[in-house]
């Protein structure tokens, strides 16, 4: 029995991360009460669990710190709501990593989960351009703006979204089946292990419409060593990216264009190339000028929200009460020694050292993310499940 419900526990946590349903979640955020419903389950079952891992004691110093220095840094800007939503990631996760020690969730049963919810993310999309194409309602639509009919959301929050879950879960599906299997793919060999699978893949990166799609097929190909077979795929990645999207290649423009200014580190040029993937990466140099180290400030942190004190002046085209800046904001607001021990925290859990692809991914996904954002935390639980798997071993 406790099998079962350890299994329901991961099923439910991990589906409720990848799906994004419209109609059950807020409009505004992106934030999702199917996920929220999920949290509160796994964090529930966390005192039916006996399982003790090693880094355990440590998110529970992390979260008495947390409490701890939001009290002292700022009494006025402390909101319980933000902090709370904080402990509840972190108590899920723990829970999370419990019913994992139990064993009785199989890699099979992981690969099946990811090879699912790739292919239904594919289904839909293909759905949503079919309703583009005949001007019928879009199923399950979020974020959409009309000047750019194509770039869909498919069952995440927005494309970009659907860009990154959808590449994480294939990286995680591909180091899985390597393990599984006992050896390393080259790049053509993988893909022609499942033909269902990388038509759907592919379909949904260069058919979305987000720039950030480039990015992870990218970071796909750095993952294979050969040299010819990388070169040869991204080439074919650009040939379809323009011969599908039309008009629409605009998206591997802007990712060109975004990448070659922010090579330069110039703030202005990053906006003016693409806006939207200058939102994840501007607020993150603004709040790297604002930290200081040797303070007390800097110790215990100025308090909750004080990012959305400056951010939007510096960073133009965003809401009033904008944060961005990743960790770093996550640094200035609680203290630079609990940033380092989160940081520290998901390294420890994410990164497989010798697939330096999850260093670039922990980077991303976590160090240019707030705390608080779904996207974190989804990288997080993914790539400790894949850990998991991949060492066969509980750390």
């Amino acid at each position: 029995m406790q099998s079962v419900k350890a299994n329901f526990t991961i099923y439910f946590v991990l589906f409720s991360f990848c799906i994004y349903i419209t109609y059950l979640g807020n409009k505004e955020t992106g934030m999702s009460y199917l996920l929220i419903c999920a949290l509160f389950f796994s964090a529930c079952t966390i005192f039916n669990k006996s399982c003790f891992f090693k880094t355990e004691v440590l998110f529970y110093l992390f979260l008495c710190l947390l409490w701890c220095f939001s009290l002292i840094s700022n009494q006025d800007s402390f909101r319980v709501s933000t902090i709370l939503f904080t402990s509840l990631y972190v108590i899920s996760y723990i829970a999370y990593m419990k019913c994992l020690a139990l064993n009785k969730f199989s890699s099979e049963n992981y690969i099946f989960f990811i090879r699912s919810i790739i292919i239904a993310y594919f289904i839909v999309l293909l759905v949503q351009q079919v309703c583009v194409l005949i001007d019928l309602p879009i199923l399950n639509v979020s974020n959409y703006q009309v000047d750019t009919p194509w770039k869909l959301n498919s069952l995440s929050v927005e494309p970009s979204h659907a860009s990154r879950i959808i590449g994480i879960l294939m990286i995680s599906h591909l180091f899985i089946t390597e393990k599984m299997r006992g050896k390393k793919f080259t790049l053509m060999t993988y893909l022609r292990t499942d033909s269902v699978l990388t038509v759907a893949l592919l379909w949904i990166l260069l058919t979305n419409g987000s720039g950030t799609a480039f990015l992870i097929l990218s970071l796909f190909i750095f993952r294979f060593l050969s040299i010819r077979n990388s070169v040869v795929f991204l080439l074919l990645i650009i040939i379809g990216a323009i011969s599908v999207s039309g008009h629409e290649s605009q998206a591997f423009e802007r990712f060109f264009e975004f990448f070659k200014s922010a090579l330069t580190m110039d703030k202005q040029q990053m906006i003016i190339a693409d806006h939207s993937a200058s939102v994840r990466v501007v607020p993150f140099l603004i709040a790297f000028d604002k930290l200081s180290l040797f303070s007390l400030n800097g110790f215990i942190g100025n308090g909750v929200d004080f990012t959305k004190g400056f951010m939007s002046l510096e960073f133009p085209g965003v809401k009033d009460d904008f944060t961005g800046g990743g960790m770093l904001s996550f640094a200035l607001e609680y203290g630079w020694p609990l940033c380092l021990l989160f940081l520290y925290l998901t390294f420890k859990k994410m990164v497989i050292l010798n697939e330096p692809v999850t260093i670039i991914l922990w980077f991303i996904m976590v160090m240019l993310s707030g705390i608080n954002t779904s996207l974190l935390w989804f990288s997080m639980f993914i790539f400790s499940t894949t850990k998991y798997f991949y060492n066969n071993s509980y750390d």
